[in-house]
């Protein structure tokens, strides 16, 4: 599998671990997404890390979580 088809596959765990960490009473969890070592990959690489990132995002929404961005939200980089 190239890793540009493999960033999808990295959802399901943090899902699972955020339904875990509910089911124990933990309020907060870190999640890092997209850093700037990310950044540098292969251009097929970048776009389909900021696929995974906006479905990630998506994903935990539907399970309540809320979401705090920090970063620079303004690069070209950062999906809308």
């Amino acid at each position: 599998m190239e890793k540009q088809e493999g960033y999808g596959y990295g959802l399901a765990p943090g899902l699972s671990c955020l339904d875990f960490a509910a089911k124990q009473g933990i309020e907060e969890l870190t999640y890092y997404g997209f850093t700037v070592d990310n950044c540098k990959r292969p251009k097929a690489q970048v776009e389909a890390f900021k696929r995974a990132c906006v479905e990630a995002v998506e994903l935990l929404c539907k399970r309540g979580a809320e979401l705090f961005v920090f970063g620079n939200k303004n690069s070209p980089l950062f999906s809308p």
